[in-house]
This record gives C-alpha cells, structure tokens and sequence, in this order.
C-alpha cells in the first residue's frame, strides 16, 4: 500500500472510530452490548426481505433510466455499488456503477454518471420534502423551518441541474488544462464524453421522468418499510412517522462524502440526532443506530456476492457509440 493510502486509511479509521467513540460515551456500552443480543428474529427476517425489495427497486430504476442495461445485469451492478459505498471513504463505490455498466452493459459511462448525479439529487430532494411534511405533522411549522430551507435550496438545484452541471464539466476542462493534463488520452475521452452528455440536445423524455420519479418513490417505499423494521428488531416501538423523520435524516448524513470508513459512524450519528430529535430516548437511537448498520451491512454483503458473480459471468461488452 502506497504512504497515501494508508494515510488515507488510517484517517477514514479515525474518523468512524472517533464518532461511534463519541457515540458510546453517551451510554452504557455494557448495556447496549446486552440489548444488541436481545434481538427478535421475525423483524431481521423481514428486514432482510425489506432491503431485497429496495436493491430490485433501485435496479429496476436505473434499468428503466438507461439505455442498453438489461435488469438483471443493472441490479447486480447496483448491489455491488451498494456495498461498495458502505466500506469505502467519500462514498467512493458510487462511480463503481457507470463504471460496470459500461464495461457490463455498453453503457455509455459519462451517461451513466449524470445519470447516477440526478438520480442522488432528486432521492435527497424527495426525502427532504417526506421529513418535512413529517416535522409539520409532529412539531408545526416552527420546527421544520430548517427542513423547509433546504428543500427550497434542492429545488432550485434541481432546476438548474442541467445549467450548473454544463459549467462543472467546463470548469474540469479547464482544470485539466491548467495542469497540462488535458492532452491525456483517458483524460481527453473522458472530458469530452461529459461534456457531450451534459451539453448534448437529449432530455429526459416522458418515460424516463416517471421512472425517475415512481422509481425512486418506490425505493423510499421500501426503505421507509425497512427502517421501521430495523428499529422494531431491536425491540424499540416508535410510530412510523417519527421513524420516517428520524431515518430520513440518518440517510442525509450517511450520503455524505465523508473521510470514513464508508457509512461507518456518519451514519449512526445522523441517526441517532434524528431519531433523538423524532423522540426516541438516546439510548434506544444508540442500539438501533449500530444495529441498523450491522444489518444492513451484512445484507449489503450477502446481495453483492451474487451480484459480482452474474457480472463476471455476463462478461465484457461493447461499449456504447
């Protein structure tokens, strides 16, 4: 491993150590350590079923967003993707998805990224406005100012996507030729492959706006199912709107590109400041915060094994003109 690396590493280790530290020294760890134990196995069974309906319902998404990837090969690229992003610092795993459906399905990688791009954009949007409509209904409008601001903030990104994306593209451009560096082949192809998606006449057509739109409905569906799930395993009963407010802040905070081991203690803080703020007592959000990433980490593992296997077994295509 090169100095950088493992400089890298040792920070990502640092960084999720520290906050589950800070974490643990709220509680008793003892305590929560016999409560982790005391775990019900109807609700992991179910949550197990949960995140399988979640990973078809991201891969059948991206299916119907892109333009040669077959389902199953998107699905298997997607839970690869997944796991990925929960073991690896600034949310790295995340450029493995145009990477595999280019080298998997001939998708065009610079499509695919944008794609990736607005897909992230409009699930933080649509979770924004579920949290708020959920704040309203349990504080008033007092408490969800905050909320409301950054679904306000997130609308006009979304409107704009398209305009600042432009500028980003040419903004690297001319990074890249600040360096010298635009001149490399990989770098050249890459540069003008984002530029062309990004500036190019193609829009989102009627089909692929409601697959946007209902896709990712249907994946905070299914994540809202499994998040309630994963807090009635643990023996923890809070009412679904309260854990919808509560897990919809834990995922803002875990997408985050942050210098950690993936979600690894990002998310069980945003987790438990959601859930402490939604009303669950601080011990409760603790058990179910490192819970919840214990089980959703170890389904993540089990989906990509399969997934790895179905992509190298599909092997190399074409890439897209």
């Amino acid at each position: 491993m090169s100095r950088a690396r493992l400089v890298r590493a040792l920070a990502a280790l640092v960084v999720s150590g520290g906050l589950l530290f800070a974490l643990f020294a709220l509680i008793d760890a003892g305590d929560v350590a016999r409560r982790l134990a005391r775990v019900e196995p109807v609700f992991v069974a179910a949550s197990f079923v949960a995140s399988l309906a979640v990973l078809l319902a991201r891969g059948l998404r991206f299916t119907l967003l892109a333009d040669r990837a077959p389902f199953a090969v998107t699905t298997a690229a997607v839970s690869v993707q997944n796991f990925l992003n929960r073991i690896t610092p600034f949310r790295l795993g995340e450029l493995s998805l145009p990477y595999l459906l280019a080298r998997h399905a001939g998708e065009s990688a610079a499509r695919a990224l944008l794609a990736l791009l607005l897909v992230r954009l409009f699930e933080l949007w649509m979770m924004l406005v579920v949290a708020l409509a959920a704040a309203l209904v349990l504080f008033g409008t007092g408490a969800a100012a905050h909320l409301a601001l950054a679904v306000g903030g997130l609308t006009l990104a979304l409107a704009l996507f398209r305009h600042w994306l432009v500028r980003l593209v040419r903004f690297g451009g001319a990074v890249a030729r600040l360096l010298r560096v635009d001149r490399v082949g990989p770098v050249r192809g890459g540069l003008a492959s984002l530029e062309r998606a990004a500036t190019g006449a193609e829009r989102l057509d009627r089909r692929r706006r409601l697959a946007l739109a209902g896709g990712t409905l249907l994946v905070l569906s299914g994540q809202y199912v499994l998040y309630y799930l994963l807090v009635r395993a643990f023996g923890v009963e809070l009412e679904p709107t309260r854990v919808v407010l509560g897990a919809t802040l834990a995922s803002a905070a875990g997408s985050l590109p942050v210098a950690s081991v993936g979600s690894l203690g990002t998310h069980e803080t945003g987790w438990v400041a959601g859930m402490v703020w939604a009303g669950m007592p601080l011990e409760d959000a603790v058990v179910t915060a490192v819970g919840s990433q214990l089980l959703t980490l170890a389904w993540a593992a089990v989906f990509a094994v399969p997934g790895w296997l179905r992509l190298r077994r599909g092997g190399v295509v074409a890439p897209a003109g």
